[in-house]
């Protein structure tokens, strides 16, 4: 492969993740609002239980459904806090600079340099990688 090759393939691949992560906010989003929804709807079917409107299958039915948006939105918390900050753009050329120079003093560690940048130590290991790699390069 080229270095052109490589450097599109990287692209796609990085793009690929914004997107999936973009989606996976989305999706955390409107889990929230079912949940919501779920809950009203728990409260409204436990006040039919109590008139006898309802069977105690219906009520049954409706609070594994609820268990069942409860854990799709742990799963998606899981999944937003794994990529919280994904670089898709955030950090600017001169951040991924300071970063690669900060971490490089030994006054900080990646997880000091993911807590005062707002992202992920596994972002903060790509920045140096990538910054190790370009000045190798030169």
């Amino acid at each position: 492969m080229t270095k052109t090759e490589v450097n599109e393939t990287k692209n796609i691949k990085q793009e690929t993740i914004i997107d999936s992560v973009r989606r996976g906010r989305t999706i955390g989003s409107s889990l929230k609002s079912l949940k919501t929804n779920y809950r009203n709807m728990q409260e409204e079917i436990f006040e039919k239980a109590k008139n006898g409107e309802v069977t105690a299958e219906d009520v049954a039915t409706t609070l594994n459904a609820l268990k069942n948006v409860e854990t799709a939105e742990r799963e998606m918390q899981s999944f937003m806090e794994t990529t919280k900050n994904y670089d898709d753009g955030k950090l600017s050329g001169e951040d991924r600079n300071k970063i690669y120079y900060y971490y490089k003093t030994g006054d900080f560690t990646q997880v000091e340099l993911s807590n005062i940048y707002n992202t992920n130590q596994p972002m903060i290991s790509r920045i140096i990688t990538e910054k190790e790699k370009e000045l190798k390069n030169r």
